[in-house]
């Protein structure tokens, strides 16, 4: 029992986890936020993939600006991601925006299909977090055709201290387990059907807030 309670634990982060090989992928894709991009290391993966062909290129696809980027306090994904790519060799011209709106995973992934329609035969790298990339490949092949999703390789990408095949011996692999776990679930339960928050800028915000303070009781 106790030598084999590591590949049954094991096991059971399986599905939380995909890695398929790029092949012969021209371009890989970073997703992410203004708290930086899916996966350990997505930066220096996404400057060593174009270090190995001159041809290759990066797509972001970015989340929908946050507060504090609206407000200037951090810059937005694809502005950081060109900042840091840069930094490592990658020049502009290697560098492709597919979107910076998406709300979540499922318009990251209708995003990357109307991107993938105007390039018909090409294959992309798509670099996500290791945790994440079971829940990613869900999404993938729901939103995307079939011919469409084939092309979509996961290039899955481990934190140094939080690995899918030990997870139990770390607590951020014991807590990626569990929060990545209920996020599958969650994708799988509702899908598309998701409630989505209203958004509303800086300005929007402190005039709903006066209006609400205003109908209070005194």
């Amino acid at each position: 029992m106790w030598f084999g309670i590591g590949p049954l634990l094991g096991a059971l982060a399986a599905p939380l986890a995909v890695e398929q090989s790029p092949g012969d992928a021209r371009y890989m894709v970073l997703r992410g936020d203004e708290r930086g991009p899916s996966g350990s290391h997505a930066l220096d993966e996404a400057a060593n993939f174009f270090r190995a062909a001159p041809t290759h290129q990066i797509v972001l696809i970015g989340r929908r600006p946050g507060r504090v980027v609206e407000l200037g306090i951090l810059p937005s994904f694809v502005a950081m991601s060109r900042r840091e790519l840069a930094s490592r060799g990658v020049p502009g011209s290697a560098m492709v925006v597919a979107g910076d709106t998406a709300m979540d995973e499922w318009d990251e992934a209708r995003l990357l299909a109307a991107w993938l329609h105007d390039r018909p035969g090409v294959t992309v790298a798509f670099a996500c977090s290791q945790f994440r990339s079971g829940k990613m490949r869900y999404v993938l092949d729901r939103v995307l055709s079939r011919e469409d999703a084939a092309r979509v390789r996961i290039f899955s990408l481990r934190a140094p201290d939080c690995d899918a095949r030990s997870w139990w011996r770390s607590r951020s692999g014991v807590k990626e387990f569990m929060f990545s776990w209920l996020e599958m679930a969650y994708a799988r339960w509702e899908g598309e059907n998701r409630p989505v928050p209203q958004r509303l800028d800086a300005d929007a915000y402190r005039k709903k807030l006066d209006r609400a303070l205003a109908r209070a009781p005194q």
